[in-house]
């Protein structure tokens, strides 16, 4: 499909990295779909790897990232915290833009949302 929007979008297909953990194979079911999902736009290049199996070159090489773990307590599972508390160390200075240029996103959108609906 051609894009809708007016900026420039890049040519090359996207790649998407589905990485998850699961205890009971609930939450790798789910990643296959999400994965077989983007699959089936055919423009993406899809790699859906368990936290055993991504490696941080696997985050490096995607455009986007979607991620699955089991809640535990209303937080994430031990074995996701440790993928991306060990990553996070070597590869910081790789991936802080892009964490910081998502953030200032989500700050904008909940500004604009009280502005419309509080003011």
């Amino acid at each position: 499909p051609t894009p809708t929007c007016g900026s420039p979008c890049k040519s090359e297909m996207g790649r998407i990295l589905v990485m998850y953990d699961s205890l009971t194979g609930c939450t790798k079911t789910m990643a296959a779909l999400i994965a077989e999902g983007a699959r089936s736009l055919g423009e993406h290049e899809v790699k859906c790897l368990s936290t055993e199996e991504a490696k941080p070159s696997d985050v490096l090489w995607a455009d986007g990232l979607a991620v699955g773990t089991p809640t535990n307590l209303g937080g994430i599972s031990w074995k996701m915290k440790k993928w991306w508390d060990d990553f996070a160390g070597q590869h910081w200075d790789k991936v802080l833009p892009y964490i910081i240029a998502a953030s200032l996103a989500i700050i904008i959108i909940i500004i604009i949302y009280i502005y419309i609906y509080i003011y």
